[in-house]
């Protein structure tokens, strides 16, 4: 699978995927994250292009705060829709849910309050055979706590791995780490909980900060490194 961000000109995105699915084997999967930077009529100008590169789905084309663009989108595009990453209650999914249209949720455990809630919106979607992908971009604790959701969830699409393009530190505090085998899936843990331990000396070696953002489009944004205000 591979992931490509886009920025609001389809037109040069487009060209960049068309490379990438030309130069990439038959079997890589594209996914296409439109970070929210386009208007409804490119957001569908796009998908239909992407339609044709046989992309699994198109991510956040407009703003996730207007349901409305979301949805109107979701039901011209002939790519599926995903969203709900940056949701931070029940309340917005089941406001999705009712005006259809999206069949992708994203929800992230770190937004939506931890396991339980999380566990609740996936269950709400399955009953409106919806599908999920977990979101998880934030660490190593928010990936165990995704995968063990994952696990037990019958409407599982897709696990996002975001872990390899963390800083580096990310990976010294805790003793168990995600490693995807040679076809692409994840092991479950048999350990208790969540799977992982903390290392808690090294976690207070790195105290939350006012620059600890990314600033997504920003030169070097990519790297994930904290910037002090």
């Amino acid at each position: 699978m591979t992931k490509v961000r886009t920025g609001p000109n389809w037109q040069r995105d487009l060209h960049t995927l068309r490379e990438l699915r030309a130069q990439l084997p038959d079997d890589v999967e594209l996914m296409v994250d439109g970070s929210e930077t386009y208007t409804v009529p490119t957001a569908l100008e796009l998908a239909r292009q992407l339609a044709d590169l046989g992309v699994r789905w198109f991510e956040e084309p407009v703003p996730h705060q207007d349901p409305d663009s979301v949805v109107e989108v979701a039901l011209h595009s002939p790519v599926p829709i995903a969203t709900g990453e940056s949701f931070a209650s029940a309340k917005n999914f089941a406001a999705l849910q009712r005006r259809g249209g999206v069949r992708i949720w994203q929800p992230d455990p770190m937004h939506l309050g931890g396991i339980w809630p999380t566990r609740s919106v996936i269950a709400m979607a399955d009953a409106s055979d919806i599908v999920v992908a977990p979101h998880s971009a934030a660490g190593p604790v928010c990936s165990a706590v995704c995968l063990q959701l994952a696990a037990c969830s019958p409407n599982l699409f897709i696990q996002e791995l975001f872990d390899e393009f963390n800083t580096s530190w990310t990976r010294d505090i805790v003793d168990q780490h995600l490693e995807t085998d040679a076809d692409g899936y994840l092991a479950v843990s048999d350990r208790p909980g969540i799977g992982i331990d903390l290392d808690w000396e090294r976690l207070a070696e790195h105290p939350a900060r006012r620059g600890n953002r990314i600033r997504l489009f920003e030169r070097g944004w990519e790297l994930r490194r904290s910037t002090d205000d």
